[in-house]
């Protein structure tokens, strides 16, 4: 007879359970059909409107199992002010539709984000970022800001 044991079934679900976003990170790490995992952030010294227009987005793609919310998410907390600290980010909205084979029915749209920080001088401010999780280009740092 065999007889499994009700604790073998339970820890070889949570094996299974924690050992797959392991497994698709991996796997996607790379672009995957416009799938993305962030791990860092480009240098960007030139470039003042990148991220800051709605003409030059921050392009993050997706992300298959959180969505591009978490894109999104990950880039921010990939960014640090001038001082090293980290930034508030919440999204205030969304704007700007443009034409994309990513997006649904060949359009997509930005979402904004306001972000707050600290100057170099110590000052509060707040800068509106615009962001894609349709399409992905290597993200960059804000113009103004620094990375991990």
């Amino acid at each position: 007879m065999n007889f499994v044991s009700p604790y073998s079934s339970i820890a070889l679900l949570i094996l299974i359970l924690f050992s797959e976003p392991v497994a698709r990170a991996q796997l996607f790490e790379k672009k995957k059909d416009n799938y993305y995992i962030i791990e860092h952030l480009e240098e960007n010294k030139k470039d003042k409107t990148y991220g800051f227009t709605s003409s030059n987005p921050v392009k993050v793609g997706k992300h298959e199992s959180f969505g591009g919310n978490y894109n999104e998410q990950t880039y921010f907390r990939l960014l640090r002010d001038t001082r090293g600290d980290t930034i508030i980010f919440k999204r205030v909205g969304t704007c700007c539709a443009y034409k994309s084979a990513n997006g649904f029915l060949g359009n997509a749209s930005l979402n904004q984000y306001e972000i707050t920080y600290h100057d170099k001088d110590g000052k509060t401010k707040s800068r509106l970022v615009y962001i894609s999780h349709y399409d992905y280009e290597e993200p960059k740092v804000l113009y103004g800001f620094i990375r991990i």
